[in-house]
């Protein structure tokens, strides 16, 4: 692969430093946003009755 096609694919070093960096960003805010439907399990165990034993 020559280096003169990797710079045209991305725009210069630039574009090629910024391509996986935005990649690994967006797989971060995918992996950090909690799912649809998904509650903090935080809540979940304040929603429960104390049992006082």
């Amino acid at each position: 692969m020559s280096t003169g096609l990797v710079y045209y694919h991305f725009s210069g070093r630039a574009g090629l430093l910024r391509s996986p960096l935005d990649f690994i960003s967006t797989r971060v805010d995918r992996y950090t946003e909690p799912a649809e439907g998904t509650e903090r399990p935080r809540n979940r165990l304040e929603e429960m009755p104390s049992n006082p034993g």
